[in-house]
């Protein structure tokens, strides 16, 4: 199953690596520590092609979840600007403190840590879909919402906690400023309504 996965194009970049770190499993259990706290970005492998995985990935994920709602052109402008900002974000903050050498794996850890948490809140809706007939499926959804977003904020925190080797709550307000830009340049360029 594993290797029918590797020949996927975009997955393939993904787990394209040198060391040993660089195991598929080995990659998942890191960030699912990271998801966890246990673990910093510094944790995962310093790997380009990983890294391009990943950002083509989320690229594509969110342009998949965006393109029920948006014109294609819309689609592409929201994902690229989604993208784009974390990208200059992180690498300002890591600049500010000479650590620019930090940049990849933050990335690879914001990025990865991002995806898994949104593959279980997909996962968490489609057990909410089968289970509406206990309970009312717009405040399953809602919940699982609120839920997963808190905890990408807390991981994201976390992980920027790591790689500017400040105070958690430091990262964690530079994580939701990190938010708060996204939000507000998408309303700033006009792509954040229909």
């Amino acid at each position: 199953m594993m290797d029918s996965i590797k020949k996927i194009p975009v997955l393939k970049v993904a787990f394209m690596t040198e060391e040993k770190k660089s195991s598929p499993f080995l990659l998942l259990k890191t960030l699912w520590d990271i998801c966890l706290f246990r673990k910093g970005p510094q944790e995962v492998s310093y790997s380009p092609p990983l890294f391009v995985g990943l950002l083509m990935l989320s690229g594509l994920i969110h342009g998949f979840i965006l393109s029920n709602q948006y014109s294609w052109v819309r689609t592409l402008s929201m994902s690229i600007v989604s993208l784009a900002i974390p990208l200059g974000w992180v690498y300002l903050l890591l600049r500010i403190r000479h650590l620019e050498a930090r940049w990849l794996q933050t990335m690879v850890g914001l990025y990865g840590t991002n995806l898994l948490l949104s593959f279980l809140a997909l996962g968490s809706v489609l057990l909410a879909v089968s289970l509406q007939f206990l309970f009312s499926l717009q405040w399953m959804v809602l919940v699982i919402t609120f839920f997963f977003g808190g905890w990408m904020l807390l991981v994201a925190g976390h992980v920027l906690r790591h790689a500017l080797n400040c105070a958690f709550w430091v990262g964690l307000l530079f994580a939701f400023g990190m938010e708060l830009i996204s939000i507000v340049m998408l309303n700033l360029l006009g792509i954040g309504g229909k």
